[in-house]
């Protein structure tokens, strides 16, 4: 019988932004971290790599020695792409594979 990841990533996803658009600038970067580690349970999933990916992405705006190591531009980034997650048509994967299209490039 397949396992299918599919309904934990919605979950997930679900949590994730949830937790970002609740957290604060002394916050964020665990909650990404956190992110990162639920999403690298979910690699098996259709867009589990992507989400790991833009999130982690976006915590290297506070840890990457290269960056503006800015909670502040991190929470905002964060919230941006959280904000924009909560109001798609995840029934389309078109619009879900654009999502992280643009995400993917954008940080």
């Amino acid at each position: 019988m397949a396992v299918s990841h599919e309904g934990d990533f919605d979950n997930a996803m679900a949590e994730v932004t949830a937790a970002i658009l609740a957290s604060g600038t002394d916050r964020i970067y665990s909650v990404l971290m956190a992110a990162g580690v639920r999403f690298s349970d979910l690699m098996q999933s259709r867009h589990g790599p992507a989400a790991y990916r833009v999130w982690m992405n976006i915590s290297d705006l506070v840890d990457d020695p290269r960056g503006p190591r800015s909670e502040e531009k991190a929470l905002f980034v964060a919230t941006q792409a959280a904000r924009e997650w909560q109001t798609l048509d995840t029934r389309s994967q078109q619009v879900v594979d654009a999502y992280f299209a643009r995400w993917s490039a954008n940080v």
